[in-house]
This record gives structure tokens, sequence and C-alpha cells, in this order.
């Protein structure tokens, strides 16, 4: 039980997910999250094709693979989870994708996009590696000018966060 909360917890930290901690005293993350999910049934293999049928085949390989689960959940147990100003999130070392009930095309795109992500950096794809060398950019948010995201070359002022964030805008 250690060892996956240690996995739960780094996950939470690399998705840039704190929901998950400290919002129940004297529960683990992993407790919370057993908590909230047990609520919920992963969809299911022709559920993922119905909700993911608008978007391109690249973006479908990955939310396919066996392991993944994908839950809608409640807006207030997707903040709980995935912490409260995101909109959905992917708790990147269990290949779990958690979307609220109310989610958009743009929502499912953008995470979708970081499960692709994941899944070309497992397959051995150089793509981090050259999406780094052509972005050159130290990542942090933006803390002044709102447009400035467009002087440093990234997609987005969210996308100057982290990586991941720039390539899922």
């Amino acid at each position: 039980m250690k060892t996956l909360n240690k996995i739960i917890l780094t996950s939470l930290i690399t998705a840039g997910s704190f929901g998950l901690i400290g919002n129940v005293k004297g529960q683990t993350p992993c407790n919370f999250l057993n908590e909230i999910i047990k609520e919920y049934s992963p969809l299911t293999s022709n559920q993922i094709d119905s909700v993911f049928k608008d978007i391109n085949q690249g973006l479908k390989e990955p939310v396919h693979k066996k392991d993944t689960k994908i839950y809608i959940v409640k807006k207030e147990d997707m903040h709980k989870i995935c912490g409260e100003k995101a909109e959905a999130c992917i708790i990147r070392s269990l290949n779990i994708m958690i979307l609220p009930e109310n989610y958009t095309l743009e929502c499912k795109i953008h995470e979708s996009v970081h499960m692709r992500h994941d899944y070309l950096n497992d397959s051995g794809s150089d793509f981090e590696k050259k999406w780094k060398e052509i972005s050159n950019f130290n990542y942090s948010p933006l803390t002044s000018d709102s447009l400035s995201f467009l002087k440093q070359g990234t997609l987005s002022a969210y996308g100057t966060k982290l990586i991941h964030e720039d390539i899922a805008e």
C-alpha cells in the first residue's frame, strides 16, 4: 500500500493535480481516490467509442489501451480529484482519465493529447525531445502580460506552465 501511495502521489505531482492531497484528514491520496472512484465505473470499450467518436484516430489510440480507465464523474468529485481549477485531469502512472459530466470537446481533446504524449514517451518516441528542441523554452507560469506567451512561442498562456500543457494546448 505504501508503494501504491507513493506512485499516486508522484503521478499527481507530475500531472499537476493536487486535489487529492490533504482534502480529507487522515486519508492517504490512494484511499481518497478509491473513496470517490468507487461510486463510478470506468467506461466500457463501447462507451469510449461513443464518447471519443469526434476526435481523430491518433488521439483515440491511447484511450483504447487495455489498461486505460476513463471515468466521467460529477463536477464536485472531479474537483476533489483534479483540483479546484482543473477542467479534467490525467493520473499518469495509473492510466486514468477523469472527465466531468459536462465535458467539452476541447476538454476531451486536451486530456487525450496528454494521454497521446505519454503513449509516445512510453513507446520510445523522441517526440518530447524534438518538442523541447523546437520550443527552446523554460516553462513556468506567466505572471505579467497575458499575451506574452505569444512572444515566447507557446500556444497559450496555460501552456507556459509545463511542457505537457504546451503540447496539449
